[in-house]
This record gives structure tokens, sequence and C-alpha cells, in this order.
């Protein structure tokens, strides 16, 4: 059986500072989620869209070290997410195919309601071996309360995004990491355009374009030394208007509205109508 592409969410990767990049992120127009501590050590704060989110995610600034890894991983965009409704069917695909994945892992996360209870939001997520993807985490997570993540309260940004458009992917080599989405999602599921490669995520895509064409379309990053990374998140707004008014500097790149720098960890993200 194939395996079809859904976003489920981006992560990027703050290391300890979850208060700056709260910060950061409200001022560019996110609602974002209270905090939310993983029962693997981890923290996060989420800007939940439509159907999709993206994920500020690092470890409680005065925790125990618990997961030393998001200290190792670079700051940025590492966490590229596919929804699954069943990880033990996308596992016997992925062996199938001879992608190697460790044994899927749950967590959970507490959830404080507005009438003042709590509950837990649990998880199951499959994680791409990195000899596969070793610019950042490939994974597919599968939600079993998704009413605790998906909530009304927090899908109203005053910069209007309602979902991720696009990931894009910066590469030395744009045809040999266009193969790691083929052999994971079938040769057909990536096509070649005048700009590199792209995937069908649902209604979004993940690109995949040079270096060169990255910098040139959202401006240098400080991951533009690696051979693979992933360099921008592009978002759906419902109002361009309202948008440009949280991105004060936007036109930068030909005109488009794209928010960098170094405010941003990294990442450069981008809204379209």
């Amino acid at each position: 059986m194939a395996l079809f592409p859904v976003f489920d969410h981006v992560a990027l990767n703050v290391r300890r500072e979850l208060d700056e990049a709260a910060e950061a992120f409200e001022r560019l127009g996110f609602s974002l989620t209270p905090r939310g501590y993983h029962s693997m050590g981890s923290a996060n704060h989420l800007a939940i869209f439509a159907t999709d989110y993206l994920e500020l995610l690092g470890l409680p600034p005065k925790a125990e070290i618990v997961r030393r890894e998001l200290l190792e991983w670079r700051y940025g965009i590492n966490g590229l997410v596919f929804g699954s409704e069943d990880n033990a069917h996308v596992g016997r695909e992925l062996a199938a195919r001879g992608v190697p994945a460790p044994p899927a892992r749950s967590f959970t996360r507490p959830v404080t309601l507005a009438d003042g209870s709590t509950e837990e939001a649990r998880f199951s997520t499959l994680t791409v071996d990195s000899s596969v993807v070793d610019y950042g985490r490939f994974y597919f997570c599968q939600h079993s309360t998704r009413h605790l993540v998906w909530r009304d309260e927090f899908r109203e940004h005053r910069n209007g995004a309602v979902g991720i458009e696009s990931v894009v992917i910066s590469a030395d080599d744009p045809a040999a990491a266009a193969e790691v989405y083929r052999r994971i999602f079938g040769a057909d599921a990536v096509s070649a355009t005048a700009d590199g490669y792209v995937m069908a995520v649902g209604l979004g895509r993940v690109e995949i374009v040079s270096k060169a064409q990255a910098i040139a379309r959202f401006g240098p990053s400080l991951n533009d030394d690696m051979p693979v990374h992933m360099k921008a998140v592009v978002l759906r707004t419902r109002s361009l208007e309202r948008a440009r008014a949280c991105v004060p500097e936007a036109g930068a790149f030909g005109g488009r509205l794209v928010a960098t720098g170094a405010g941003l960890f990294g990442a450069a993200i981008e809204f379209v109508g």
C-alpha cells in the first residue's frame, strides 16, 4: 500500500530559549498555546492552524537535561512531521521499502482546558532513521486525542495564518535529496520542476531547491553551511494585509512577505494569500 503524505506539523528547535521564541513568534502575530510539558522531558508552544501546526520545541529553561539531543541539534527548522492514523501500518510500509525506523514511541502532555480541568494529550511518533534523513527529524505522528490539540480558541492568529502551504528544503544536490522522498512515498510522489523538485503533501507541498535558490528567495541563514537543511515554512494567510502588519520589514526578498533573521532562530517564515 502507498503512504500518503499529509502535514501534521513542522518543529522549530529553540533549545533552552522557549521564552525568547514565544515572544518572537507572538510579535509575528501568532497566538501560541500555553507551554506544554512532554512526558519525555521536552516542552513546547504551538501555533495551531486548521489541520496542522507549527511547534516551538525546546527544554524548560531551568529543567534538568532529559532530551540532550535538543541541545545537540542546531537551532532552526528540524522537524518535518507527517500525519498518521496508524503508525503500525506506517512501520510495516517503511520496512517493505527498506527504510529503517526504530519502533514507535508513545508519550503524553497534560492540557489544561478552559474550565480548569486537565486531560492528557497522547501521541505516538515513528521516526525515520538518521541514516536516511540526517538533516533533521523526519517522522510520522499519530494523535490519540486530537480534540486536545486542535482547539478553536488557539486557531485565530493576528497574522491570519490558516495552514502550512509548503516546507522549503535547501540542498547542495536537490536530486539526491529528492530521492529520499521517492524512496519513502513512491517514485511518482516527487516531480521535477524548473526550480528543483516538489512533492504534494495534502493541499500543500515539500519543495527541494538548490542552496543558491533558497538564499535568493529567503536570504542567508545560520544553517546554510549544511549540505541539506529545512530552510523555510510557507504559511497560507486569510489576509495578506493582516500578515503584512505583523512583518514590518517585509519586501526585502522580491517584495514577498518573508520574516527572517536571528530572532526566528534561523527559520524563514513566508506568508502567502
